[in-house]
């Protein structure tokens, strides 16, 4: 967060407050807004439709019907009239939620949320979801439970790469108070998704028993979390900035691959970093566990100078030549 982002924190959320920070991201030829009917995303898609128009790029919304709620329906009619409302063309998508081996529920209706999000997204457009500093502290602290590295404790960024176009996050900034008192301010109406209330969920959890206790000790515990988020955020930029150097190096450009005497010289810190930058960076992109680092580190790395060993990572052969 700058300067500016901070200024614009202290302040109350507004429409204002929403385009200024709008003007920080690249720009675009479409908003999509990921509307649910809930009040964070209610209060995003109304501050951006306050705009005026001809100062920003057209505006879209999105509404996923993932199936699960009784009141399913209800909340695709609240969001036709929303949007109706404010002259924003919607457009809503029903998905079948199927779980994948190990996967949550939790995590499988976001994955096919945000598959079902990327096919609405044309090149140099953006999908802006109503994530806020609350939301930012619960994933902190939900991929610090997780055991995460340095990235996981980075939490959400606040823009990336998605899709053909981004996936932007404005409102990380605000915490989800601002947002209700915006929509107290202006008397606008929202869902209540009862599911939010499920202790069952860890996000729920964390968001309606923990981070409440927290706050009764150190009522800042919300604002400093996400202050970690953002350090965490310079630390991976300053990592990938060492791993490009790193790989730049290392790299043997004949076949993609890493010359194992550069690699060596590295000391085991920088090994890992650049694994791990190795792997993200090129096709199918894979996130390694500290477990399969270490692997391919014994196993491949510190092999006998006569061996071929080979390791299957995510479908993919990691193979060690004679270098």
């Amino acid at each position: 967060m700058n300067s500016a982002d901070k200024k614009l924190a202290s302040q109350p959320f507004s429409a204002a407050a929403l385009a200024t920070i709008l003007q920080q991201f690249p720009a675009v030829r479409a908003w999509h807004v990921a509307l649910s009917g809930g009040a964070d995303s209610v209060a995003l898609l109304h501050a951006l439709a306050t705009i005026p128009r001809e100062t920003i790029a057209p505006i879209y919304a999105v509404h996923i019907n993932h199936g699960l709620q009784s009141e399913a329906s209800q909340w695709d009619n609240f969001c036709t009239r929303l949007c109706a409302d404010h002259d924003i063309p919607l457009t809503t998508l029903k998905v079948s939620i199927e779980r994948e081996q190990g996967e949550s529920l939790e995590m499988a209706a976001r994955r096919v949320r945000y598959a079902a999000f990327s096919d609405c997204l044309q090149e140099r457009e953006a999908l802006l979801t109503a994530h806020h500093q609350n939301d930012q502290a619960e994933t902190l602290l939900l991929n610090l439970l997780n055991g995460a590295g340095v990235t996981g404790l980075a939490a959400m960024q606040p823009c990336r790469d998605f899709s053909a176009g981004y996936l932007i996050r404005p409102l990380l900034a605000f915490t989800h108070q601002q947002l209700m008192d915006y929509l107290e301010g202006e008397k606008i109406s929202w869902v209540e998704d009862p599911s939010n209330q499920d202790a069952v969920f860890d996000r729920n959890f964390l968001r309606n028993e923990i981070i409440p206790n927290l706050e009764s000790r150190w009522p800042a515990a919300v604002k400093c979390i996400a202050r970690s988020a953002r350090n965490q955020r310079e630390q991976v930029s300053l990592n990938r900035e060492l791993a490009e150097q790193d790989l730049a190096k290392a790299s043997d450009f004949c076949c993609g691959g890493i010359l194992l005497r550069r690699f060596q010289v590295l000391s085991l810190e920088r090994q890992k970093l650049l694994l791990r930058h190795w792997l993200g960076t090129n096709p199918p992109l894979i996130n390694p566990s500290e477990e399969q680092l270490q692997t391919i580190l014994n196993e491949l790395i510190a092999a006998a100078e006569d061996a071929q060993p080979q390791l299957k990572l995510a479908g993919t052969v990691i193979r060690r030549f004679d270098d």
